[in-house]
């Protein structure tokens, strides 16, 4: 039987195989670039240890849903965030874990990306 056009993706799966190392198994629809090359069908991905054989699933599930994946915060960023919320923050507002909803709304809505020393806060006005 041949492939029909009506063939749905299924995301790609991570299992352990007989030798211990850990496989992505993902089946193809449609031919696609993944880890730089065209490929179609179904393939598999083989990695030493589990964690890294998820991470190669969750890349793999992102792209060929059209994801995007989180990304971790650099050392500079997390810096900036600290300081943001000790010495900005936590002072001029000891209420903000009553307010913490609030706050994550209006950052997303806006895309707040904060500066080292703002003027004033964006939540509530005060300097």
């Amino acid at each position: 039987m041949g492939r029909t056009k009506n063939q749905i993706q299924k995301p790609a799966t991570v299992h352990q195989l007989d030798t211990g190392k850990w496989a992505v198994f993902v089946t193809l629809v449609q031919p696609r670039e993944l880890e730089g090359k065209m490929r179609s069908g179904r393939r598999k991905f083989e990695r030493q240890t589990q964690a890294l054989a998820n991470d190669l699933c969750a890349e793999i599930n992102a792209q060929l849903y059209g994801k995007e994946l989180a990304r971790q915060l650099s050392p500079g960023e997390q810096e900036i965030a600290k300081k943001v919320f000790w010495e900005i923050l936590e002072p001029n507002h000891p209420d903000w874990l009553s307010r913490l909803p609030d706050i994550l709304k209006y950052a997303e809505k806006t895309g707040y990306r904060p500066v080292l020393l703002p003027s004033e806060c964006p939540f509530c006005g005060r300097v």
